[in-house]
């Protein structure tokens, strides 16, 4: 029951498709912001942190989402 706990951050970011929705910030959100939004994410959703390998899987997932979110919102002409 633990580990379904410590999904939901996985989950919820592998469901979104919104770039502002995944790393939970405003539009007008700064990049200190974001980058600090993205940082904490990334811990929850870290392949490491998961020991069977679909989670590990869907949590590699997760993180390369997080870094093309976090990508293209700290970079203003890509915003």
């Amino acid at each position: 029951m633990a580990e379904t706990s410590t999904l939901t951050p996985v989950a919820k970011v592998l469901k979104e498709d919104n770039f502002y929705t995944i790393l939970e910030v405003s539009k007008e959100s700064t990049a200190d912001e974001i980058t600090r939004s993205y940082r904490n994410l990334v811990k929850l959703c870290h392949p490491d942190r998961y020991q069977s390998p679909s989670d590990k899987q869907k949590a590699e997932q997760a993180f390369l989402k997080l870094n093309e979110a976090s990508t293209i919102l700290k970079d203003d002409t890509k915003r």
